[in-house]
């Protein structure tokens, strides 16, 4: 509960499950059930004596956190070390994970000119839900990733795709670049907005609350 570690498939998927390992290996576990989700699966809070699992996972880099329900106080302890890890680049959020080295570009999420809620039911207009980036140089974003903070929306930019001054990267839930695609991605309620490089390297973040 709380947190998301990176798919098989995804940058930094084998340190989480090596991490995870080193924490959980023969410990014995208190479980705080919350409930399930869409694959039926327990969600909850994992504590070893004080020490909450979800939160050490996410505040050393190993996870994303997850928007927490409203009064759900673990949940926004776990948002503020994923602020943490991010400001200190703990894990996942380092400069050279991935096979990427070097510079980031330097990248800004547009929340003021994104729509992660526009009028109307969130399925009735996909192209209407979009998140603007705006970019300080020129920049060739082929094969970069959009994301969010679940497993299940990611859209991979197309090859000679290119953005810059004066030429933002505007991208929309009716683009084809995601898969799977076909439906609303950005949560009403909160959710994490992600640029990914084409190793997987975070290049800018911005997370989001109404």
């Amino acid at each position: 509960m709380g947190m998301n570690t990176p798919e098989a498939d995804e940058c930094f998927y084998e340190e989480a499950v090596e991490r995870s390992r080193a924490l959980l290996g023969g410990a014995t576990v208190g479980l705080d059930e919350i409930g399930t989700d869409q694959f039926d699966r327990m969600l909850a809070y994992l504590w070893i004596g004080e020490q909450m699992v979800n939160r050490t996972l996410v505040e050393e880099g190993f996870a994303l956190a997850t928007t927490p329900e409203p009064g759900d106080a673990d949940g926004e302890a776990i948002i503020g070390s994923e602020a943490e890890a991010a400001g200190a680049g703990a894990g996942l959020w380092g400069l050279e994970v991935c096979g990427s080295s070097g510079p980031v570009p330097v990248v800004s999420v547009v929340l003021a000119a994104s729509h992660t809620d526009p009028p109307g039911p969130d399925e009735a207009d996909l192209a209407a839900e979009t998140i603007l980036f705006d970019f300080e140089e020129s920049v060739d974003v082929s094969e970069w990733t959009v994301r969010d903070e679940s497993s299940a929306h990611r859209c991979r930019l197309p090859g000679g795709a290119e953005a810059g001054p004066g030429s933002p990267l505007e991208v929309s839930s009716a683009d084809p670049c995601w898969q799977p695609g076909g439906s609303p991605v950005w949560n009403n309620g909160g959710d994490l907005v992600l640029l990914l490089d084409e190793h997987g390297r975070v290049v800018t973040h911005a997370r989001y609350r109404d």
